[in-house]
């Protein structure tokens, strides 16, 4: 029987496994997590040979009237 704090052993991580979202990195707020999915969608991108589009600038905010 196995100590009630004792953690249960790791599970091997499967290959073609790919975290995205906000408990993924540090921080909060929708900035990480978008950061978070583009980072995974990158990876995957190098892992199979495919070009990964450059990040385009966000657009200049307008003044308020």
């Amino acid at each position: 029987m196995k100590e009630p704090c004792q953690r249960p052993p790791a599970l091997p991580w499967p290959e073609n496994a790919y975290l995205a979202g906000g408990a993924t990195s540090p921080g909060s707020g929708l900035p990480t997590i978008l950061e978070s999915g583009r980072i995974a969608a990158r990876l995957i991108c190098e892992r199979n040979g495919l070009p990964f589009p450059a990040p385009r600038p966000l657009p200049r905010a307008q003044p308020a009237a």
